[in-house]
């Protein structure tokens, strides 16, 4: 499994879909997904953006659930096909109203990672990008947040590699740029199939 993640606006979804269209091979595990379908069921969520509002404790048990899931999905792909990886799309950080909070719970170290990518935009272009969203009410960011998440996501991408011995890359999305971060990111996903 390779963990991809980046800050809301950098183009990783658009990223992550251009990688499955050029190898079937790669399977995208959305974790967002992953713990707003146990939230709906476990609290009544009705969407991501509604998740912030749960307590870390809440966030804890959905994120455990959400390990399961993933677990699940490796041993399926791996089964229909060995040469197949697992990408799991998400945050290294999760902004709480009151703080932060890692994006990955320890029990993900249980699971086989490989690495983990992170995909960074320079900050003017990661606002133009949020405000272009229409699927998704993010709220609303000044340039020193963005600068503050990134520090503060790099600073746990650190302890992710640092726990599991992971490499991890730095991939920047640059407007107009998208085919060569693609093409960087499949070079690396590739070093692991």
């Amino acid at each position: 499994m390779i963990i991809v993640m980046g800050l809301p606006g950098v183009g990783k979804s658009t990223i992550l879909k251009s990688l499955i269209e050029r190898n079937p091979n790669i399977k995208v595990v959305n974790y967002g997904d992953l713990v707003l379908s146990s939230a709906k069921e476990k609290f009544g969520v009705e969407n991501r953006d509604k998740i912030n509002s749960l307590s870390i404790k809440d966030h804890l048990i959905l994120q455990k659930e959400a390990i399961k899931k993933i677990s699940n999905e490796i041993k399926k792909i791996k089964k229909e096909n060995p040469s197949s990886i697992l990408i799991l799309d998400t945050h290294a950080v999760l902004r709480k109203p009151d703080g932060y909070l890692p994006g990955l719970a320890p029990d993900i170290f249980n699971l086989p990672i490989e690495a983990f990518i992170f995909i960074d935009a320079p900050t003017k272009e990661i606002l133009e990008r949020r405000e272009k969203d229409r699927f998704r009410k993010r709220p609303t960011m000044e340039e020193d947040e963005i600068n503050k998440l990134r520090e503060i996501s790099i600073s746990f991408i650190n302890q992710y590699s640092t726990v599991s011995g992971k490499q991890y890359f730095i991939l920047i999305n640059k407007k107009g740029k998208i085919n060569e971060t693609v093409n960087e990111a499949e070079k690396i996903i590739n070093r692991f199939m």
